[in-house]
């Protein structure tokens, strides 16, 4: 108990840590998968420690505001240092380049949700599509019979709120998320595990097992 005390006191810097590495690795790809998957798996594993929900919604909202301010940071950082060397004004083509990524610009027009859209259709293609149709209806059939007791299926509000990390992306930074499309829609890794995740705790494991056994007794 003593050691899972200490490792859980090392989240909020291994997400400080993550949001600054991200600034060097990512370069606008998918940054959001940094802090949204390992995230989860946070959120995953207090729960089955017998977190409070409402303390893993302030979990949330901390170890991302920390994720934030690195990534940010070490962005700032790098222009500074860009400047003295250069000498050369790179904060002013720094934010002249954010005011695209945010609304887009008259030669690439976007909107906030035709941003969400554009990712939307590059990671739900026809096979992509049918696949999740087919999952979804056999998780309804799934949940039907075996859902759990509604107090135990409240873990799907902090585990959703991250799944929606991508799409306040792609809101954001409409202007990056539409040009780019093509490759920002892998940030949406994080809404599918999310709700892969979701899914998964809605159902009772317990009573999962007893489907398709066979009674050999009469």
């Amino acid at each position: 108990m003593l050691y899972k005390t200490k490792a859980e006191k090392l989240y909020p810097y291994i997400f400080f840590i993550l949001g600054g590495l991200t600034t060097f690795f990512d370069l606008l790809t998918a940054p959001i998968l940094t802090l949204g998957m390992p995230l989860l798996c946070v959120i995953l594993l207090k729960h089955r420690q017998g977190v409070d929900i409402k303390k893993l919604i302030i979990e949330i909202i901390k170890v991302s505001i920390l994720w934030c301010i690195a990534y940010i940071t070490i962005f700032l950082s790098k222009w500074i240092i860009a400047s003295i060397i250069l000498q050369k004004n790179v904060i002013i083509i720094a934010i002249n380049n954010i005011l695209f990524r945010v609304n887009g610009s008259e030669e690439y027009p976007t909107t906030r949700f035709g941003a969400i859209y554009e990712n939307l259709k590059y990671l739900y293609n026809s096979a992509l599509l049918f696949m999740f149709i087919v999952m979804a209806l056999i998780w309804g059939v799934v949940m039907i019979k075996n859902k759990k007791n509604i107090k135990n299926m409240k873990i799907i509000i902090p585990v959703l709120l991250v799944a929606m990390y991508p799409y306040i992306w792609y809101f954001t930074f409409a202007g990056h998320s539409s040009v780019h499309s093509y490759f920002t829609y892998r940030a949406q890794a994080v809404a599918i595990f999310g709700i892969l995740c979701a899914m998964i705790e809605c159902i009772d494991s317990k009573k999962l097992s007893s489907i398709g056994r066979i009674k050999w007794k009469k």
